[in-house]
């Protein structure tokens, strides 16, 4: 014993002989090295005969127990150490409802110092009108002898705020007697302002889809219907009971509907977007033409969990765009018959013309035969040159005119039979058709990006892709041999798309605006390459596909003419 331990003995043995009282104190021994014992040492004074009083000392090894109340000690302050992190608030009562302790958390919810919860009550931080709701949940509790429950209420902090919060409380029993009862309560302000968010945001939505023009509509994961707004259902023409579930399907016209159903199902089981243009029967008997869009909804977790769509009434517009068509179809005719006039009375006049100069030829040959003057043969001879090199005119003439007309036939052909089919297998086609003159100027370069099936005239999508190919290896400019690239590949959704790129002499926007129009030529006039009527051609085709066709061209850097066409419905 040494040091501190040693005073400490000295001073309980000095106070024994000082008062002649037992004195008790812990000292720390060391009895041997590196091993240390806790004792409790006593001593007290006896009376021994014929002398002075002795000292009587007791030492007791304590070692055990000191470690147990160091453990303790630990334990304690791990747990308050806990107690103090946790993020919702902890506190405690008797069963009277005197705060007797709380964590950390629930200070700072309430705003309160641990000195001052002290024994206040629950009702003294809580708004009055949580008072009564309060006391029943305990009440309710304790007569039932439920263990925990939960409930939501305010708490009015220091400052005079108030807080929302959650609270889990359970009651701990003596017997049969409640003793204690702890709360966890957790603070629920970002919550409610997310739930208050929440409602905002919802009462937004349904007041501007209530007021919307359009039809707007909500199904779950299935595809099955379960919100229609006002317009929705005037545009069905259905009660939103009637639409629930598929009853929308009612509403669309027979011969549309087996297509609307295949490609609203493609559309629930890949999570694709839907779109589709269709006619609605009405009750009455009348008839709407509706677009329909879609588009899937996602859960946290990315998979769909609905889909939010409209409906857009195109009835009205529809009949506008087939006025308009009619009076295009007239200013076409127009065109045509301009176009025609000049393409066919100039071939025209130069046959009639070569055709006169061939048979005032002949009329004086044959003057001369029937003459009795003597023939020089060779004169004979040339003038019959003369007659044929006229009517090798008036062939060629007459062959310009023939192709005007085949080229008119194909653009006024009524819709050939079409068909599923593998865009890459009318690409293959239609490189066997390419005219020999093309593989003189360009090499070839097909590129299948794996584009959908689409529904076609096989025979007219290869004219308008030799057609453009063609086109194509004759921008290369004189003396150069290029890549004509054509790429097939998925486009839009719900769309094939197929490319033809060149790297020619490309077209300025003047050209670019024109370029579909009838009987306009790229190539200066007397050259003899094409009547003009082929991209017109190819529009027409591509239109009556419902597709689209457009050019992207730089006068120096080539052209890019792109074909987009709609894929073929999924197949069942």
């Amino acid at each position: 014993m040494a040091g501190e331990e040693a005073d400490r003995w000295t001073r309980c043995l000095g106070t024994l002989i000082r008062t002649g009282e037992p004195q008790s104190c812990e000292v720390l021994l060391r009895p041997t090295e590196g091993r240390t014992v806790h004792a409790h040492v006593s001593c007290q004074l006896r009376p021994v005969e014929g002398s002075g009083p002795e000292v009587r000392v007791v030492l007791v090894d304590i070692s055990e127990r000191k470690s147990h109340e160091r453990s303790i000690r630990e334990s304690e302050s791990r747990y308050r150490d806990l107690y103090d992190s946790l993020p919702d608030g902890i506190v405690g009562s008797d069963a009277e409802g005197h705060i007797l302790e709380s964590n950390r958390a629930f200070r700072e919810m309430v705003g309160y110092t641990a000195e001052e919860l002290q024994g206040m009550t629950f009702p003294q931080i809580t708004p009055e009108r949580w008072h009564e709701m309060e006391l029943r949940h305990v009440q309710e509790h304790l007569r039932n002898r439920s263990s925990n429950w939960s409930f939501e209420k305010e708490y009015r902090r220091k400052d005079g705020s108030v807080v929302p919060v959650e609270i889990r409380s359970f009651i701990e029993y003596a017997g049969e007697r409640p003793a204690k009862m702890w709360a966890s309560v957790r603070d629920i302000t970002k919550r409610r302002q997310a739930e208050n968010a929440l409602r905002e945001s919802e009462a937004r939505f349904r007041a501007l889809a209530d007021s919307a023009p359009v039809g707007i509509f909500q199904t779950d994961a299935l595809g099955k219907n379960i919100y229609l707004n006002p317009s929705a259902v005037e545009i069905t023409g259905q009660t939103r009971e009637a639409a629930s579930g598929a009853g929308w399907q009612e509403a669309i016209s027979r011969e549309d509907r087996e297509t609307v159903f295949r490609g609203w199902q493609n559309a629930v089981s890949t999570g694709r977007n839907f779109e589709n243009e269709c006619w609605f029967q009405m009750p009455d008997g009348t008839r709407k033409r509706v677009q329909g869009h879609a588009a899937p909804l996602h859960d946290a977790e990315g998979n769909v969990s609905g889909f939010v769509g409209v409906l857009v009434d195109v009835t009205s517009q529809r009949a506008l765009q087939a006025k308009l068509a009619i009076s295009s179809r007239l200013a076409a005719i127009g065109t045509l018959v301009s176009g025609v006039a000049h393409e066919i009375n100039n071939p025209l006049a130069a046959e009639m013309a070569d055709q006169g100069i061939a048979l005032d030829v002949i009329r004086e040959v044959q003057e001369r035969l029937r003459g009795d003057s003597p023939l020089d043969r060779g004169a004979e001879a040339r003038a019959l040159d003369a007659v044929v090199e006229a009517l090798k005119d008036a062939q060629e003439g007459g062959a310009r005119i023939a192709r005007v007309v085949r080229d008119l036939a194909i653009f006024g052909r009524p819709n050939p039979t079409r068909q599923r089919v593998r865009l890459m297998d009318i690409v293959d086609g239609a490189m066997r058709w390419l005219p020999a003159t093309v593989a003189r100027t360009a090499s070839i370069q097909v590129e299948n990006g794996g584009p959908p099936d689409i529904l076609a005239s096989v025979g007219q999508i290869q004219q308008v892709l030799v057609n453009l190919v063609t086109n194509a290896a004759r921008a290369t400019p004189e003396g150069r041999r290029d890549t004509v690239i054509v790429r097939v590949r998925p486009g839009a959704p719900g769309m094939a798309r197929m490319e033809v790129i060149d790297h020619g002499v490309g077209m300025g926007p003047d050209m670019v605006d024109r370029i579909f129009d009838p009987f306009f030529t790229t190539h200066p006039v007397g050259e003899g390459r094409g009547t003009g009527l082929g991209l017109a051609i190819c529009h027409a085709i591509v239109a009556d596909h419902g597709g689209t066709i457009s050019v992207e061209s730089e006068p120096g850097k080539g052209s890019t003419f792109r074909v987009d066409l709609p894929a073929a419905p999924a197949e069942a």
